[in-house]
């Protein structure tokens, strides 16, 4: 693999921000990683630190670019590498063209990284007019210097066929020179082109192994998608926590966010392996103080449930706040789920209806499901059931169960429709198959007083003793009043994380 020496960089930049109490000098830090950065294990121990504390020192990352420009300015190329992806990261503002200009001046003396970035640049349109020419033309410069990175991008470009010609051979002859230069990728897009059989016979087995080959190389999305695939099963595999969590760890020891967030959420829940609240708590706050919002919801949500963590509402509160406000929708929503339920706060309804609005604006289906049901029962807001059925419709139509249900309690109550249990019942199975309990019960009841549907004592039983194991307490009152075996009680899974 073609390597870069970056200690000088990486020196200048320690130097002026060693002794910071700015936790975000640190996050800089973590994400500029120049090649070979010997201190990251310390920056992330620094950045939690005073993150935890809520430190907000000044900022010294400043100091660090002015040394890294002046070192450019001396004609480094390796320093005009670095401060072309500081203005590409936004950490500096050197002009409209000045992420190009050090681009090129390195590029004047064949750094291939700012070539590949340059060309990444002209093919996205980020902070220059695209220009896929352009893009391809710097590629293969790149390729030409041996860097294996430009190959595996020629072959994406083969591949998708738009900027230029489409050729699965080639691209397959590019992924290949790409991996035996030492790139992890490339092995994953060999096990992509072998599973789908372009340019090459199909072969799953010949997939897995590049699969396996790249995420043991480096490639944390190999890493990722093979977690996945033991996690969950599927293509005809067995689940298996245990290899789910190995693939996991070997990305998470890398530093991948997700893969760290995946294992986080793995420990929690303690399915098939031992249960870890410390350790999950660990990798969830490694990822969320890069600001990755699905490890900031999960350690949020653990902190509010105390999933084998030390419950805590304010720690619960901050970090859902920090998911919100990067207006990712499930963040969101669940800050919106904190202010109506006085999660680290005093309730507040009016805050928890805009922060729904915002979320269900953006497509969260339980946003626009709970938004709905404010408008269902005037929670919040004027009682409205066509704007109930407006947003818990949307919900339903992408497939959530709590909206299905609830559009049954509609027809089944005449909540601005005309009463009709038996359109009821096709609302409440749809969500009742989907296993959620709410539904499981409504549905029983109704065949059990023959409401909508045919009278069926089984299926009665059938479906409220799937809603009583489900932790249902009416189901379970109901069982008992009407003689039938008790369901087990629920078992003390985790609380959901999400």
């Amino acid at each position: 693999m073609k390597t870069y020496d970056d200690s000088r960089i990486d020196t200048l930049i320690w130097q002026a921000i060693a002794e910071s109490d700015c936790p975000e000098d640190f996050r800089r830090y973590l994400r500029h990683k120049p090649e070979g950065a010997a201190r990251l294990e310390e920056a992330m121990e620094r950045l939690i630190a005073l993150d935890d504390a809520d430190a907000e020192g000044t900022p010294r990352y400043p100091e660090a670019v002015a040394a890294i420009r002046a070192l450019a300015g001396q004609g480094g190329a390796t320093a005009q590498f670095h401060m072309g992806k500081l203005h590409g990261l936004g950490w500096c503002d050197d002009g409209q063209q000045a992420m190009e200009k050090w681009y090129r001046l390195a590029i004047l003396q064949n750094e291939a990284r700012s070539m590949i970035n340059l060309a990444n640049a002209f093919e996205q349109g980020t902070n220059v007019e695209k220009n896929a020419d352009a893009a391809v033309a710097l590629y293969r410069a790149a390729a030409e210097l041996g860097e294996p990175m430009a190959h595996t991008r020629l072959a994406s470009l083969h591949l998708a066929g738009e900027t230029i010609e489409k050729d699965a051979a080639q691209a397959y002859e590019h992924l290949l020179q790409a991996w035996e230069a030492g790139h992890a990728t490339a092995g994953y897009w060999l096990s992509v082109l072998h599973a789908r059989g372009d340019a090459v016979a199909r072969d799953q087995e010949l997939a897995a192994d590049w699969l396996r080959q790249a995420a043991e190389r480096g490639c944390d999305e190999a890493a990722m998608r093979l977690g996945r695939k033991a996690e969950f099963g599927g293509d005809g595999a067995a689940r298996d926590i245990a290899a789910a969590e190995a693939w996991y760890r070997l990305g998470s020891e890398r530093g991948d966010l997700e893969c760290q967030t995946s294992l986080g959420m793995l420990l929690l829940r303690g399915e098939g392996i031992p249960k870890n609240g410390a350790e999950a708590v660990r990798w969830l706050k490694r990822a969320a103080v890069l600001e990755y919002p699905p490890a900031q919801r999960a350690l949020g949500m653990a902190y509010h449930w105390g999933v084998d963590v030390v419950r805590n509402k304010a720690f619960a509160r901050k970090w859902l706040s920090r998911a919100a406000l990067q207006n990712e929708p499930r963040g969101l929503f669940l800050l919106g789920w904190a202010c109506q339920t006085g999660v680290g706060i005093e309730a507040d309804i009016d805050k928890a209806i805009a922060w729904f609005r915002k979320a269900a604006d953006k497509g969260s289906a339980e946003a626009q499901h709970r938004l709905g049901r404010c408008h269902l029962s005037g929670t919040g807001v004027e009682k409205d059931f066509a704007e109930a059925a407006l947003w818990v419709s949307r919900a339903a139509e992408q497939g959530l169960p709590e909206a299905e249900h609830t559009i049954g309690e509609m027809f089944l109550f005449g909540d601005g429709v005309e009463t009709d249990a038996g359109e009821a019942s096709k609302w409440f199975l749809a969500a009742a198959e989907k296993g959620l309990a709410d539904a499981q019960y409504a549905l029983g009841v109704l065949y059990d007083e023959g409401r909508g549907l045919a009278r069926n004592p089984e299926e009665a039983g059938k479906w409220i003793r799937k809603a009583a194991e489900g932790g249902h307490e009416d189901a379970r009152r109901w069982l008992a009043a009407h003689g039938a075996d008790q369901a087990p009680p629920p078992s003390p899974a985790a609380q959901p994380v999400p």
